[in-house]
């Protein structure tokens, strides 16, 4: 089939409808099937304890802004009623999501581009949003891209001066408003854009426009929500946000070259269409602004400096596309471009698709230690289990996956290691001194009042020029008060490698102030 033909055969409404419905209902259906990952686990974990009366940052604490756990209760509540389970609400209510916005794309790419790139176009924007994420839905990074790809096409429709109706304006502002306040970093996003715009447009630009005054009003109102609803985040973990996070990753202590290196090198399927760009000198906006995107994704993710997988989503998933409405454009593409826009196609799905898809049935969503899972399934099923790791697959979720209860409030020890970084910094010593005491308070008192049979710790060594070695009930007893009742409640038992068990020898009375979830 010729890329004319599939041009010619997707402007046919029948036809294009049927390759949509075609691509959101495997989507689904492979959602469906798979298991969540760590992340998405956590974040109904999280929602459903909000639902049983527990307040985030206090009773549950996680790194992230609210909004991201407020927005998985109605799932967790529905699975709940329907008794099917969040996974399978959140799946259905996502890609319910994704039939909206792909609607609002087709409005907003009317007039931008021909009619034969909008078929293709439309099409790739949902194998962009979905397909690209088939791993992640859920994840921030796949609501920033839906966000930002509305919000550029809007904005693009602004500069071309052709007509955009209310409740268009007002739809985009919706999904845009969610997806950029998922994470600090995305708000660089619409300021970018709106400063483009301003440029171009100059005298002609009006900053007050249906979709700009409505973002103003979402981010108000956000505001105001963490004010009152979740007053803990600003006040308790933003301080430990701003010590631990950025504080250590898998190259702390290395070149700062070798980490940008580490860091961008995932990222090099953006020399596709760089490279075409150059070739094929399209300077149209939509090429321009789907271009810019993917730089500011780039940006963002060398900022975080943590090289997650779904840190790429948003990039890929905006690369994607771009090759996508290269392929349908009108003027035929020179053998060597198109050889190359296929090629670069064929890796993301690769990349995006395959790849995860083979890793998540092979190993599941998150691969968790086989030495743990022996330890926790060595113990009757009766036995109440703490893990004390910095690896969040090796605390809440190998859990939560092997079905037992859960009684932290933190996810994992993960901010130890940056905090002890910090620890040896004069300057901010005394803060992440405070916030490592912290953690140990919580985790006593979490001890406490879970009255866990056994304590699982594990051994972590970290790497750079200054090596970290970290171990879970280790860090606990360099508290005098926390050795002392540690001693007198448990014993070292078996150990596996990195992991030692702890096994309670002397019953542990739950306080009355313990919440009665824990007890």
């Amino acid at each position: 089939m010729t890329r004319q033909k599939l041009s010619d055969y997707l402007a046919k409404p029948k036809l294009l409808g049927a390759c949509l419905s075609l691509a959101w209902l495997s989507s689904l259906i492979i959602g469906l099937l798979l298991e969540p990952t760590t992340d998405i686990t956590w974040r109904s974990h999280i929602a459903g304890e909000i639902l049983q009366g527990k307040t985030l940052y206090r009773d549950i604490i996680d790194l992230n802004p609210p909004l991201w756990f407020w927005a998985a209760i109605p799932s967790v509540w529905l699975g709940q009623i329907l008794g099917v389970g969040t996974p399978v609400v959140a799946m259905t209510l996502a890609h319910l999501g994704a039939l909206f916005a792909v609607w609002m794309f087709a409005r907003g790419v009317d007039g931008l581009i021909s009619k034969a790139e909008q078929g293709p176009a439309i099409l790739g924007f949902l194998i962009a949003i979905l397909w690209v994420a088939v791993a992640d839905v859920g994840q921030r990074e796949q609501s920033a891209l839906v966000a930002s790809l509305l919000w550029l096409v809007l904005a693009l429709r602004r500069d071309a001066q052709l007509p955009v109706s209310l409740p268009l304006a007002l739809g985009i502002a919706g999904f845009s408003a969610y997806g950029f306040a998922l994470k600090h970093y995305f708000v660089l996003i619409p300021i970018v854009i709106e400063a483009v715009l301003a440029l171009r447009l100059g005298k002609k630009w009006r900053p007050f426009r249906p979709e700009t005054l409505a973002l103003a009003v979402f981010a108000l109102a956000y505001a105001l929500a963490v004010l009152r609803l979740a007053p803990d985040f600003l006040s308790q973990i933003a301080p430990m946000a701003a010590i631990s996070y950025d504080a250590f990753n898998a190259w702390t202590g290395k070149p700062a070259w070798f980490a940008l290196l580490m860091i961008v090198g995932p990222a090099q399927f953006i020399l596709v269409p760089l490279v075409l760009a150059l070739r094929l000198r399209d300077a149209r906006p939509i090429i321009l602004g789907l271009l810019g995107l993917s730089l500011l994704f780039l940006l963002i993710i060398v900022v975080q400096m943590k090289g997650f997988f779904y840190h790429y989503i948003a990039l890929k998933g905006t690369c994607v596309l771009l090759l996508i409405v290269w392929c349908a454009r009108e003027a035929p593409l020179p053998k060597l471009d198109s050889l190359l826009v296929w090629l670069g196609l064929l890796g993301y799905f690769i990349s995006m698709v395959i790849s995860p898809l083979v890793v998540v049935v092979t190993t599941g969503a998150t691969p968790v230690s086989e030495n743990l899972r022996q330890l926790i399934n060595a113990e009757p099923a009766s036995n109440r289990i703490m893990i004390l790791s910095t690896v969040p697959q090796n605390s809440f979720y190998v859990l939560v996956r092997e079905g037992r209860s859960f009684g932290g409030r933190h996810y994992s020890m993960w901010m130890v290691p940056g905090l002890m970084v910090r620890a040896q910094d004069p300057a901010v010593a005394k803060a992440a001194q405070d916030q490592l005491a912290r953690v140990r308070r919580d985790y006593l008192e979490d001890i406490q009042c879970f009255a866990p049979t056994i304590l699982i710790s594990q051994s972590e060594r970290f790497e750079g020029l200054r090596p970290i070695q970290t171990n879970g009930m280790g860090f606990l007893r360099e508290d005098p008060v926390v050795d002392r009742w540690i001693a007198q409640h448990y014993r070292p038992d078996s150990r596996l490698e990195d992991f030692q068990v702890w096994r309670q020898i002397k019953p542990i009375p739950i306080a009355a102030t313990c919440p009665s979830q824990r007890r």
